[in-house]
């Protein structure tokens, strides 16, 4: 099983600072992994690929983009609206 790498190494073996890291991983530019729900690690192998591709664009394992996140917590709220006006529209009705 491969060693994962704690950010101030990975920052200093790219030569950038530890925000300039964090910044990347924001940007979902450099792969990451993510243990427990806020520390951030790395593989070196997965840097190293990342590293020979030119190290920039986005990388493999992204979120979807905030435009299809928006859109599903749309849809989502559009379904609670939906099930309201039935409700209402039943109790009218009785």
């Amino acid at each position: 099983m491969e060693q994962l790498l704690k950010p101030d190494i990975v920052a200093k073996t790219l030569g950038i600072e530890v925000n300039t890291l964090y910044q990347l991983v924001h940007e979902r530019r450099i792969p990451y992994c993510k243990v427990g729900h806020k520390t951030l690690r790395f593989r070196g192998s997965e840097i190293e690929t990342w590293l020979k591709q030119g190290g920039a664009g986005p990388c493999k394992r992204q979120r979807p983009p905030k435009k299809a996140r928006k859109l599903r917590a749309v849809k989502a709220a559009n379904n609670v609206i939906d099930a309201l006006v039935m409700k209402a529209k039943t109790e009218a009705s009785a």
